[in-house]
């Protein structure tokens, strides 16, 4: 079993290439997001299947709180931007050998992900 990495303070602070999963931050923070921005009472349907839409699934929650809260013809594009900024991060997060680059850039656009939904919940 490997040791894990615990940052220690040092002449050379990153960590062997090894150790670290680029993508791990992303994973975190879409999960927050997930867990935040899902709400079951108001963004489930009648008739969902209740395991498509469990607290590991959240590329549907997501998308399913942007359906919900930005509906009608105004909001296509948001709502497509949305939906690829989250299936992109999820390809990464999911990607075997993603650089430190595209970690950083993905990471980026979960940063955006997350004032868009705080934009979207302020009026409500």
């Amino acid at each position: 079993m490997k040791t894990p990495y615990f940052p220690t303070p040092n002449k050379n602070p990153q960590p062997p290439k090894s150790r670290v999963r680029h993508w791990s931050v992303i994973h975190v923070r879409q999960h927050e997001l997930n867990r935040v921005a899902f709400d079951e009472t108001r963004h489930l349907r009648n008739g969902d299947d209740a395991d498509k839409f469990n607290e590991g699934n959240s590329k549907n929650r997501l998308a399913r709180v942007v359906e919900v809260e930005l509906p009608g013809p105004a909001n296509s594009e948001l709502r497509s931007f949305v939906r690829k900024a989250v299936s992109l991060a999820h390809s990464i997060k999911h990607a075997p050998n993603s650089s430190r680059r595209e970690a950083g850039i993905i990471a980026d656009s979960v940063i955006m992900l997350v004032n868009i939904f705080r934009r979207m919940f302020e009026s409500v």
